[in-house]
């Protein structure tokens, strides 16, 4: 698993100039390589900022690159007390080195993930992956309604779980308004640069199914124009 870059919901810095410093010259001496130098710094950070959530997932994250593997998990355990939401996901870093299952990923977590990747989403699954399932999906309701006799036109679309747009692209001329829902607010910010949808919405799609009705949804989104 990659390490985690800080995520927005969790601090950048120390409130140490010199804490915070000392991370940021670890950080790159990481990119280099140059492990045992990192956690050095990176150490002499955590002992003016005991509290910097982020810079005890670095520390952990190099340990377990340099076989440490019990100053790892200590260090991953500093760093998931600190941050509740665990938006680093050192739980699951920890339940891998201690050899437990995990039954989910934190919410917070997920939402880092895709926060980090929504500006490059589009180029890494279309163009790299060759990702084609919002037209395969067109193809078959296009399909699906000439064998009823129907037009490829529909007043609404809800595209659940929107990301960056994708379907939206693949669907907007055959829509008169589309509603976009994602777990993602950075995913959802590149959507809404696209200019395709009529309303978008952040939000935990689980919970929005469970607990609300599909109009409730449409007009939910609708608010968020």
């Amino acid at each position: 698993m990659p390490a985690m870059t800080a995520s927005a919901a969790l601090p950048i810095s120390s409130g140490d100039l010199i804490a915070d410093r000392r991370y940021a010259i670890a950080r790159e001496l990481e990119r280099r390589g140059e492990f045992f130098a990192a956690a050095d710094l990176l150490a002499q950070a955590l002992e003016r900022a005991p509290g910097f959530s982020i810079a005890w997932f670095a520390l952990a994250d190099i340990r377990e690159r340099l076989g440490d593997r019990a100053g790892a998990v200590e260090a991953f355990r500093r760093a998931r007390a600190l941050d509740p939401n665990d938006a680093q996901g050192a739980g699951l870093r920890l339940a891998r080195l201690e050899g437990r299952d995990v039954e989910k990923m934190s919410p917070a977590y997920v939402r880092t993930l895709f926060d980090q990747y929504a500006p490059r989403y589009d180029r890494a699954l279309v163009q790299d992956l060759a990702y084609g399932a919002p037209r395969l999906l067109r193809e078959a309701i296009e399909r699906a309604q000439t064998a009823r006799g129907l037009p490829l036109r529909f007043r609404r679309m809800l595209d659940l779980g929107c990301g960056t747009g994708l379907a939206g692209e693949v669907f907007a001329d055959c829509c008169e308004a589309m509603f976009g829902i994602d777990f993602s607010p950075a995913m959802i910010e590149q959507a809404r640069r696209k200019h395709l949808y009529a309303g978008l919405l952040v939000g935990d799609l689980t919970q929005m199914l469970e607990h609300q009705s599909r109009a409730d949804l449409i007009l939910a989104a609708d608010a968020f124009v």
